[in-house]
């Protein structure tokens, strides 16, 4: 995958060599499953988007690529606000954003290695 693919932007790759400790606390988090709900929502969401989420488990890149989107989607909500919305208003549409993404990542073809992950994903769900 690529970077951008992994959310590996410029404002990502700053954040995490500026806050390595939030970094950290964040991936407790999400193992512990005690993320604050926007993290929540960045790392549940990917449920919908088996492709992308099959390539993701393929790489071992779940948690890193939640993180990411996190990151991202907190800018996107400092973007809104800057524009005049509302604290609830920014979130909503953070979350659209966010939603965008996965669905412009999820078109992605996959590698044999994601399709194997992709079918034992079905076969999970369909459980």
């Amino acid at each position: 995958m690529k970077n951008e693919t992994l959310l590996l932007t410029e404002s990502t790759l700053n954040f995490r060599k500026e806050h390595p400790e939030m970094i950290q606390l964040w991936e407790k988090q999400i193992v512990k499953d005690t993320c604050n709900p926007d993290l929540h929502f960045c790392l549940y969401a990917l449920e919908d988007y088996i492709k992308l989420r099959a390539q993701l488990i393929a790489c071992e890149y779940l948690y890193e690529f939640a993180i990411n989107a996190h990151i991202i989607h907190a800018d996107w909500q400092s973007i809104y606000v800057q524009n005049g919305h509302t604290d609830a208003e920014a979130v909503e549409f953070a979350n659209q954003e966010i939603l965008q993404i996965y669905a412009s990542i999820n078109q992605n073809p996959l590698s044999e290695k994601d399709k194997v992950v992709l079918e034992i994903l079905d076969r999970e769900s369909n459980q």
